[in-house]
């Protein structure tokens, strides 16, 4: 599945943002993009996240799942899945994460990420294009 608006992109500027809770990027289109830590791990392109998660490759819609409520036992143990311990560039069209659970396995290109973008133009676009080709 092919995205037009993200097949050239590459980032501009690629920044920390909101105490390091959130990656900004400017693209070579102009677009900004605010990605939370938490949604780039939810998005994970890698197999094994993919399967975990039964989840498409793609996911179509910018929201969150149905809100659930957590123990504490378990947001403890959620947080470290959205800090980030290392971030990489992987070639010159991607960028790698090691998750604070080591997980490290995602490669986001450049063009998934801009066809991932969580704003609510691009979601609405993502929808509309997903929704006509599936």
């Amino acid at each position: 599945m092919e995205f037009e608006w993200a097949l050239d992109a590459e980032p501009n500027d690629l920044r920390w943002e909101d105490n390091d809770t959130r990656i900004g990027v400017t693209w070579n289109d102009g677009h900004e993009s605010t990605y939370p830590l938490s949604y780039v791990r939810l998005i994970c392109p890698c197999a094994e996240c993919r399967k975990a998660h039964d989840h498409p490759p793609i996911r179509t819609e910018a929201t969150a799942p149905s809100f659930r409520i957590l123990t504490p036992a378990q947001a403890q143990l959620a947080r470290p899945n959205a800090e980030v311990k290392e971030a990489y560039p992987i070639g010159g069209y991607a960028i790698g994460f090691r998750w604070g659970d080591d997980h490290d396995s995602g490669i986001y290109s450049y063009r998934f990420l801009r066809a991932m973008c969580p704003c609510p133009t691009c979601s609405a676009r993502l929808q509309a294009e997903y929704g006509s080709k599936a």
